[in-house]
């Protein structure tokens, strides 16, 4: 029981915080996080690099939680 629950956790923990940081950034980008809290004037860099860099980290821990789950799975 203790080998499952190790084996499952941190999957667990990657899909949820790369869900989090895709979250983050979808709700800038789609406007559900009010703009004027960023300064967001539709060229603002900072806003920019907010967007990108929370995407960039969600989309990058979605992948490792993929591969994790693939080791895991299939016991490489």
């Amino acid at each position: 029981m203790k080998h499952i629950l190790l084996g499952i956790l941190p999957l667990k923990v990657l899909v949820g915080v790369g869900a989090a940081f895709l979250i983050i950034s979808g709700s800038i980008v789609f406007g559900l996080i009010d703009a004027s809290m960023l300064n967001y004037t539709g060229n603002d860099l900072l806003t920019r690099k907010i967007i990108y860099t929370t995407g960039g980290f969600g989309f990058v821990v979605m992948v490792l939680a993929g591969m994790y789950y693939f080791q895991y799975k299939y016991r490489l």
